[in-house]
């Protein structure tokens, strides 16, 4: 079996025993001569054989030691992220320019997603940057152009949003695009989550890894979202910082206290003046006989 993909040529992997064991081997040996010279040419050579090796009609036996190998090396890789941003950049503009040249044109339109595709394979933070960025990108070639018998990718910032969900994040608030219908919305709560990892106010890791990642890599320190402010927990005014003394408020009892405690003071002062003064008077009485 063999299939044309983007300009590759994908066949099934060998079936017989020792074939495939030669394979394998040159095929490893294939990808560290690319660890060994991270350039442009290895970017592309590695981003392909992962992409051949998630097919269905690709699967390897064992443990997946080739695409396990292919996946590392290009991780390990710096610019990888960057890499395929421009991959993805510069397929969008070879649709662009087909749709300008001919619009009917039926042909296969698989560099954007096999780029996503690659991406999705590789949990990095540079990988999380490359796609929280292209969540803005809604430019759409095929927007205007008359239908034809080839399908037609959807703009960058869907395909960054179902990539984002297919990556493994753990308590990644995104929701998943089921279906066209719903790719607006899933694709604002990614924003929202990349925004808070953007501004630093939040932290992440991915599914089998217990390291915490920034966008700019590993972090001692986990990092959760900022929650938003509730009437409950809006911090209280502080009477010291505004010079004014605190009102005091107090129970009913101890008012209704001192209300009484001030009547009859004033009695007893009324009292004791009343009888201060008949004395007077009785001793001037007796005073003048």
């Amino acid at each position: 079996m063999l299939v044309m993909c983007g300009g590759l040529a994908i066949a099934d992997l060998p079936g017989d025993p020792a074939e495939y064991r030669d394979w394998e081997e040159k095929s490893l040996e294939a990808i560290a001569s690319c660890k060994a010279s991270p350039d442009e040419e290895s970017h592309l050579r590695l981003g392909k054989m992962i992409y051949r090796l998630t097919l269905s009609f690709n699967q390897e036996k064992g443990d997946r030691a080739v695409y396990r190998a292919a996946r590392e090396a290009l991780m390990s890789m710096p610019g990888h992220g960057d890499y395929l941003r421009r991959s993805i950049e510069t397929a969008i503009q070879a649709e662009f320019a087909e749709v300008a040249s001919n619009p009917k044109a039926a042909v296969e339109r698989l560099d954007r997603y096999q780029s996503f595709e690659v991406l999705s394979h590789l949990p990095t933070p540079a990988t999380v940057a490359v796609l929280g960025e292209l969540l803005e990108d809604e430019r759409d070639p095929w927007k205007d152009a008359p239908p034809s018998d080839a399908s037609s990718p959807p703009p960058n910032c869907v395909f960054a949003a179902g990539t984002l969900n297919r990556l493994g994040l753990v308590n990644a608030e995104g929701s998943e695009i089921k279906n066209l219908g719903n790719s607006e919305a899933a694709r604002s709560d990614w924003k929202l989550w990349y925004a808070q990892v953007k501004a630093g106010t939040r932290t992440f890791r991915f599914r089998g890894d217990p390291q915490e990642y920034n966008l700019n890599g590993p972090v001692t320190v986990s990092v959760s979202k900022t929650a938003k402010p509730n009437r409950s927990s809006l911090p209280t005014a502080n009477p010291a910082a505004s010079g004014e003394a605190p009102a005091q408020r107090w129970p009913l009892w101890v008012a209704l206290g001192v209300a009484l405690g001030v009547a009859l003071g004033v009695a007893l002062g009324v009292l004791v003046a009343g009888v201060v003064v008949y004395v007077g008077k009785s001793r001037a009485g007796r005073s003048g006989n």
